[in-house]
């Protein structure tokens, strides 16, 4: 939800034609590919059809661990052991 907020927000306040307004928001080697608008609104289409959820992770191995997917943060707090690490997955609804 929080993503497709910043970018409603980017594509209704940033200006396409001027795109050094937007340069602020971005450390320095990330601005020769500043997003245009045809990007941010294919994007947002995108995680239109996405919804989020939550993985259990061995970090250390970067590796998920069981495949399961949990419906929130708290779920999966639940079932995470504490020498492991809960990660956010976007995935086709």
């Amino acid at each position: 939800m929080l993503i497709r907020a910043a970018l409603r927000f980017w594509r209704d306040e940033m200006p396409t034609n001027d795109l050094s307004l937007a340069a602020s928001y971005f450390a320095q080697e990330e601005r020769s590919s500043l997003p245009e608008s045809v990007d941010v609104a294919q994007l947002l289409g995108q995680l239109g059809q996405c919804r989020i959820c939550y993985v259990i992770c061995d970090s250390d191995h970067k590796i998920i661990l069981h495949g399961k997917l949990y419906e929130s943060m708290d779920e999966a707090k639940q079932n995470c052991a504490d020498h492991l690490a809960i990660a956010t997955a976007i995935v086709p609804a």
